[in-house]
């Protein structure tokens, strides 16, 4: 059997050829500066889509299209509580490896303080609306009883 045909090997050229596919699309996702400052808001906390579009002061749909690269490439993971989508940076495997390497040989952006203030005060906001959520829901409770 000529070299290259045996099913192994075959099937390790294709593995060899996925890996570099998918290594290449992080790198690519990683390529973005407004991405990286995502990244970076994901590294301190868990955040809803208007959440980053109020610290980023970007448009939905331009934070959402950034999300989607991020989430194909595997660099963050993504759930649903109601109607609000919640992203978190992936913390395991090779899209986190890759994305730890990036950031630390990167120097990092004067931009970055001031999405870090501008996401203690989103995270406060989301306390007080929590806050006063429940507190209108024990005052309907005690109501009711």
């Amino acid at each position: 059997m000529p070299p290259g045909c045996g099913h192994g090997i075959l099937s390790f050229d294709s593995d060899k050829t996925m890996n570099q596919d998918r290594a290449t699309s992080r790198l690519k996702a990683l390529a973005d500066p407004n991405r990286l400052r995502i990244l970076r808001i994901l590294e301190q906390e868990e955040i809803s889509v208007s959440e980053l579009t109020e610290i980023l002061g970007m448009v939905q749909s331009r934070v959402s299209g950034h999300l989607g690269v991020l989430r194909d490439a595997g660099l963050v993971r993504h759930r649903r509580q109601g109607t609000s989508a919640f992203y978190s940076l992936a913390e395991e495997g090779e899209p986190h490896a890759t994305w730890v390497a990036v950031r630390e040989t990167l120097p990092e952006p004067e931009e970055t303080v001031a999405d870090r203030h501008r996401l203690a005060d989103t995270l406060s906001r989301r306390r007080e609306r929590t806050r006063e959520f429940f507190d209108r829901a024990a005052a309907a409770w005690d109501e009711s009883r």
